[in-house]
């Protein structure tokens, strides 16, 4: 077997990466808690009920619960990418 070193792979620099990749991950689970949050706030503002995942299965109509699925699928896929692609440019500046 042949044990070099892949030119693919990303070079790490030990401890400096692990902590980079700490302070995103950190930074990127902030950011989904905090815009679950507002999604569970938006949807009891706008239709006076909590969202799907609040309540008891048998009261979730169907509609409702796929719309809750895609809203809070989008919002926090969207705002992890953003999180994740802004906390790594702002690290690599340092």
């Amino acid at each position: 077997m042949d044990f070099q070193a892949r030119e693919h792979l990303p070079k790490h620099s030990g401890s400096s990466s692990l902590s980079r990749s700490l302070i995103v991950g950190g930074l990127v689970a902030a950011a989904t808690v905090a815009t679950r949050t507002a999604a569970e706030r938006s949807w009891s503002a706008v239709y006076k009920r909590p969202p799907p995942n609040k309540r008891a299965e048998d009261d979730a109509d169907l509609k409702d619960a796929v719309l809750w699925a895609v809203l809070i699928g989008a919002t926090t896929g969207l705002v992890r990418l953003g999180v994740r692609r802004a906390a790594r440019a702002r690290l690599k500046k340092r």
